[in-house]
């Protein structure tokens, strides 16, 4: 009997420096939300703001969320987390 693997990935960076979205390689991981990789049930981003976090998240895949690409470019963090969802049990909502 074969198993086929299902599981999200995670991305993490923390850092002593702020550093932009850009500068990360944010990119390349967006791309494993159903472009390079077989994750394309969602994803969301949570990145530290001062003493505050931030959570961006939507169910759709993060290869072409113009979003997730917005929010790129937009933070700067020292502490940034990405997820780029496989879904399996319950099925996706997108």
């Amino acid at each position: 009997m074969r198993v086929r693997m299902c599981c999200c990935q995670l991305f993490g960076w923390s850092s002593n420096a702020l550093r932009s979205g850009r500068q990360l390689p944010l990119a390349e991981f967006r791309a494993r939300g159903g472009a390079t990789a077989d994750n394309p049930d969602g994803r969301g981003v949570a990145w530290r703001v001062g003493d505050a976090f931030r959570l961006e998240r939507e169910p759709r895949p993060g290869f072409d969320s113009a979003q997730f690409n917005r929010v790129i470019d937009a933070l700067h963090s020292d502490l940034i987390v990405a997820h780029v969802r496989k879904a399996r049990f319950p099925p996706s909502t997108a």
